[in-house]
């Protein structure tokens, strides 16, 4: 079974009901699982929650139990955060979207999936979902 890491993009529209992608998220990350396990950088983790979380304690606990169960929230090694920094001095790329890119690197990721056109360019194993 392969890897496949998990844009804030992909996570949020999961989550909010009202995303124009909410649909396409879900059935998206269902399929992958099938193949893959599922890394939630967690950068891409803790900008999922910060809407629920507005809404109160507890829907915000309730749905980051939700997306613990989904995949595995993986950390900002030393070794991800200096990959990160390359990334940004090679691509000018935000820094949350390096900190997700190399995590993908330093885990050998299969696929990265995002909702984010621009990041086509940025690594062959980037999957926009919806085109």
């Amino acid at each position: 079974m392969g890897v496949a890491v998990v844009d804030a993009s992909v996570l949020i529209a999961t989550i909010d009901v009202q995303d124009v992608h909410h649909e396409l998220a879900i059935a998206e990350l269902e399929a992958t699982r099938r193949q893959h396990a599922l890394s939630l950088p967690a950068v891409a983790f803790s900008e999922a929650l910060v809407l629920p979380y507005r809404m109160g304690p507890r829907p915000g606990r309730s749905i980051e139990g939700g997306l613990r169960r989904l995949g595995t929230v993986e950390p900002v090694t030393h070794e991800v955060a200096s990959r990160a920094a390359r990334l940004r001095a090679e691509r000018q790329i935000k820094l949350p979207d390096a900190l997700i890119l190399a995590t993908a690197v330093e885990l050998r990721a299969d696929e990265i999936l995002t909702f984010d056109r621009r990041w086509r360019s940025l690594d062959s194993r980037v999957r926009v979902l919806g085109l």
